[in-house]
């Protein structure tokens, strides 16, 4: 018996030594098929997949192959961004600013020219090249990179110039990239930043729950890598040992997201090594994480929270949380607490005139409709017809001309000439920011 148990086994695992290989076959991905096997649209597509992983070796006779394709500026723009974003032991420095500014010229006015500026402040800003950067930057459109904007400030605190700009740059971003860490750092070396600065920015990287924000910050601040990973992944185990203040911040922020009310019973235990400002701080984010959570509880931790210094991030959960339960005198109190931007919002200007209504003063309910009636968007219709204008469709468009047609079908980037090519724009999504065409 036992003889017979030891053939079968050995059977079987010499069935398993047959079956694997072909197995193993069935799961090898096929080879990409090369360049030649593909038609003008399907080889621009594969060079943007190769463009996205650096590929050079793979990209350029996927480049040519494509080379006729309506959208061939975006090859030539895609081997300039690979040169300019090499690391510096693949590419001399500055060995692609000639070739970026002959690009940038050639297509000026262009999206795809706007888009090869901002690469190349980008590489100028980690070489410290500021006149250049400074003359691409006055002439740079899409302004919608928050790393060049930290790169323009970096290089006026360099130069001891003012930078009006460099604290909201860094307090604005919710992740630090290259340029907006390095002007951090440049502000705590120059002393316009210092230890409480750090701490307020670490509370800011706390409200928008962003981990990698939170460890670059712990760095400055001198703490224990191990500590912030631990308060970061296991607050509760973080709080059990005796914390410094920081890391306290740090996991009772966290726990607040996933148990408001442990966050609040930990903040107890806690004991001295919390100040007031903590302690309010974190209130307002045990009341910020009930709310997400539609804990009926998110309304009276508001109440013990209004003394926080928060941002708006917090402040709309808490005066969701108001709005939630109606209590109209605490949302009014909530909205005064945010910045004017959070309190020029449509959907505030809104519901704050409701709470003025509800609590008796029409008059002032009515005027501050009226700043945002009319407008198109959601609350701007609300506001109309809470003053009675009922919302009408807007006039019909009009009529395209054939003018207007020509001038697109003459664009390369654009809908029509796109939609003349085989593939009507499979290229879509090959790009961010290709063109109108990519969406």
């Amino acid at each position: 018996m036992k003889h017979a148990f030891a053939i079968a086994a050995i059977v079987g695992l010499i069935g398993l030594s047959v079956l694997s290989p072909a197995q193993a076959q069935k799961r090898r991905p096929d080879p990409p098929p090369s360049p030649e096997q593909l038609d003008v649209d399907e080889a621009f597509v594969a060079a943007h997949g190769a463009f996205m992983k650096n590929d050079t070796a793979r990209f350029e006779p996927l480049a040519a192959r494509a080379a006729a394709h309506p959208l061939a500026v975006y090859l030539d723009y895609w081997r300039l961004r690979m040169r300019l974003t090499a690391p510096p032991d693949e590419n001399v420095p500055g060995a692609a600013d000639a070739d970026a500014q002959r690009f940038i010229a050639r297509h000026e006015g262009t999206l795809v020219g706007d888009l090869a500026s901002r690469d190349w402040m980008l590489d100028l800003g980690r070489r410290g090249e500021w006149e250049r950067f400074d003359h691409e930057y006055a002439r740079w459109i899409l302004r919608d990179d928050d790393d060049v904007h930290c790169y323009a400030s970096l290089g006026r605190v360099e130069r001891h110039r003012p930078a009006p700009q460099a604290r909201e740059a860094v307090f604005s971003v919710r992740n630090f990239g290259p340029g907006c860490l390095a002007l951090l750092d440049a502000l705590l070396r120059t002393g316009a930043f210092d230890r409480d600065d750090l701490i307020e920015r670490l509370q800011v990287a706390l409200e928008t729950n962003s981990v990698d924000a939170v460890r670059r910050l712990g760095e400055r601040l001198g703490l224990d890598a191990r500590s912030v990973r631990l308060a970061l992944t296991k607050p509760q185990q973080a709080l059990s040992r005796k914390a410094r203040r920081e890391i306290a911040l740090i996991a009772l922020s966290r726990l607040a997201r996933s148990d408001p009310a442990g966050a609040m019973r930990r903040m107890d235990a806690v004991g001295p090594a919390l100040r007031k400002t903590d302690r309010a701080f974190v209130r307002s984010q045990v009341a910020a994480g009930a709310m997400r959570r539609l804990d009926p509880r998110a309304l009276e931790w508001t109440r013990g929270a209004l003394d926080a210094h928060a941002t708006d991030e917090t402040w709309r959960w808490l005066a969701r949380a108001a709005l939630r339960e109606r209590d109209w005198g605490m949302l009014r109190k909530v909205v005064a607490r945010m910045s004017e931007a959070g309190r020029s919002d449509p959907t505030w200007i809104y519901w704050s005139a409701r709470a003025e209504r509800e609590t008796g003063n029409a008059e002032k309910a009515d005027e501050m409709l009226r700043s945002i009636a009319g407008k198109f968007t959601f609350y701007g219709q609300l506001a109309a017809e809470e003053l009675g204008t009922l919302t009408e469709a807007p006039s019909p468009a009009v009529t395209t001309t054939e003018e207007e047609l020509a001038r697109a079908a003459r664009n390369p980037g654009s809908i029509a000439r796109c939609a003349s090519t085989r593939s009507a724009c499979a290229s879509r999504a090959i790009a961010s920011g290709i063109s109108s065409c990519a969406g």
